[in-house]
């Protein structure tokens, strides 16, 4: 059918009303599909954060906290240089824990419970001593999971499980089970047996300390100084003893040092080396050992004895040069038949290297390289 003109107005201004139904058509099509979109994003949103809620109300009615560091990738050496991780737990249990603060110094409550049982004693699964420092280093840099019953100076017991999760995430469990350990009756018998001997005398071995005429003293794992006695004061003129804590005064700039690698390694260490004592310069044994809690550490005067073993060291060397200004070959042998001590004209009447006589041959040993060389009957 033809299309008059009269009739093209009409038909152009039909399609444009279809073409804009249509588009609202569409439109109102798509806005339904995403309000539908934004209405499960906000209903996916609203189901996970109550699983959120719901697993930390789980965390939070378990008898503990949960400690978390988001990455591995620090210092371990240090309980401090793990960086501040995320608390998570009952709040009673976190109330319960912080009495073990004293011997923190982090200003964040979480680092210093951390630091107040890390150097405590602690028995693991298999029953092997160790201590929260060290099972914390093996799991950060070696991956190895922990369970630790650690004994607290409150005669207390706290649980520690330390396990690594996604993205090298570590998490650390620690509860109080003081109740369910004093429960069992062989931590009872125990329990009351180092009562029963702490309570005859508690304050005897300090008592001794204070009398002792060498300094004597003793550090928490954070590396703080806790006690000293008189003679310790004496040593660093410092007057008493508040001072000294109170300035945290050390005998000298490596005895803080080796009580921390104390602390640390879980070892003894024997050092003997040269400090100011009262003002006099002394050779002084430093030896320190690990306590519950901390370390314990002890300085003796060997002043004289190595003032002797110089004196003894330049007799020799004395005895040595006149030895070596005699004609006669003279050598000496030890209790254990080895040359000791051999003279110039020996080495020159035998034509012996040096290198053979200073290596200690046994008078064997000796005698035999003589007879290779023709130099002895065989």
């Amino acid at each position: 059918m033809a299309v008059s003109g009269e009739q093209i107005p009409f038909l152009v201004a039909a399609g444009a009303s279809a073409l804009a139904l249509a588009s609202l058509l569409w439109a109102l099509r798509v806005s339904d599909g995403a309000r539908g979109a934004a209405k499960r994003f906000r209903d996916r949103s609203a189901q996970l954060e109550a699983e959120l809620a719901e697993q930390r109300s789980i965390l939070s009615a378990n008898p503990g906290i949960v400690l978390v560091w988001d990455s591995a990738e620090q210092d371990t050496t240090d309980v401090e240089s793990l960086g501040t991780p995320e608390l998570m737990g009952s709040e009673a249990a976190f109330a319960t824990l912080l009495r073990y603060t004293d011997d923190g110094i982090s200003s964040d409550p979480a680092l210093a419970i951390l630091e107040g049982l890390a150097d405590l004693e602690a028995r693991d699964a298999s029953g092997r001593d160790t201590t929260l420092r060290i099972a914390l280093r093996e799991l950060m840099e070696e991956g190895t999971a922990f369970s630790l019953t650690i004994s607290t100076q409150q005669r207390g017991f706290i649980e520690a499980d330390g396990r690594t999760g996604a993205g090298a995430r570590v998490i650390l469990w620690l509860t109080d089970s003081t109740a369910r350990h004093l429960a069992s009756s062989s931590t009872i018998i125990k329990h009351e047996e180092m009562r029963r001997i702490l309570a005859s005398n508690p304050f005897a071995f300090l008592e001794m300390l204070d009398r002792a005429p060498f300094p004597a003293w003793r550090m928490s794992g954070a590396g703080k100084l806790l006690w000293a006695n008189p003679s310790y004061v004496e040593a660093v003129e410092a007057g008493s003893l508040e001072k000294v804590l109170e300035k945290q005064t050390f005998l000298d700039a490596e005895s803080g040092d080796q009580t921390r690698q104390t602390n640390d390694t879980g070892t003894e260490i024997d050092d003997t080396r040269h400090m100011v004592i009262a003002g006099e310069r002394r050779a002084m044994r430093v030896l320190t050992f690990p306590l519950n809690g901390g370390a314990g550490a002890m300085a003796l005067d060997v002043s004289a004895q190595e003032a002797a073993r110089e004196e003894l060291a330049r007799l020799e060397k004395a005895h040595a040069e006149t030895l070596n200004h005699v004609a006669d070959g003279v050598a000496i042998f030890g209790s254990d038949r080895r040359l000791i001590f051999h003279n110039r004209s020996f080495a020159e009447m035998w034509d012996l290297e040096e290198a053979f006589l200073i290596d200690g041959p046994t008078h064997g040993q000796l005698l035999d390289r003589l007879r290779e060389q023709r130099k002895l009957p065989a």
